[in-house]
């Protein structure tokens, strides 16, 4: 199992957020940091459906992180592929009221539907991958590439 990682993709003025491999502690403070440096005021659709669940000291900081960027960030956030497992965390969370659906596409409909009259952008390609995972002690050279294009 990998550690986490995030591909992240710009549709319009959406930007999606598909997770992989596992949460762990590591995988906290470099995804703390790059949403707040990345995706903080935008409208984010966090995408669950590859993300593995590894018990409640790795979601922890994890979760925090997510609450605090939906606390500078409310209505402004949306998940999907959420299983039954995160799911269940998340009830348990100030995440709790964010609006689940099937899909990131669903997921990006709904805030064109919420803020129609809006023209269909069409998905740009996966221009950067958020590394999280945690290699060396400095963990300040995580970063994102290719977010400009």
């Amino acid at each position: 199992m990998s550690a986490l990682q995030a591909r992240v993709k710009t549709e319009g003025e959406v930007v999606v957020v598909k997770f992989s491999g596992r949460v762990d502690v590591e995988s906290a403070p470099p995804f703390r940091r790059a949403c707040e440096t990345h995706l903080c005021g935008k409208k984010v659709v966090f995408d669950f459906e590859q993300m593995s669940f590894v018990g409640s000291t790795g979601i922890l900081p994890f979760l925090e992180a997510m609450q605090d960027l939906a606390k500078a960030n409310p209505q402004f956030i949306k998940f999907s592929g959420v299983g039954i497992e995160f799911r269940r965390v998340l009830s348990a969370t100030s995440l709790a009221g964010v609006e689940v659906h099937d899909s990131p596409s669903l997921a990006v409909h709904a805030f064109a539907a919420a803020a129609a009259p809006v023209a269909n952008a069409a998905p740009t390609e996966d221009t950067s991958l958020l590394s999280l995972k945690y290699e060396t002690e400095d963990i300040s050279d995580v970063s994102v590439d290719g977010d400009d294009e």
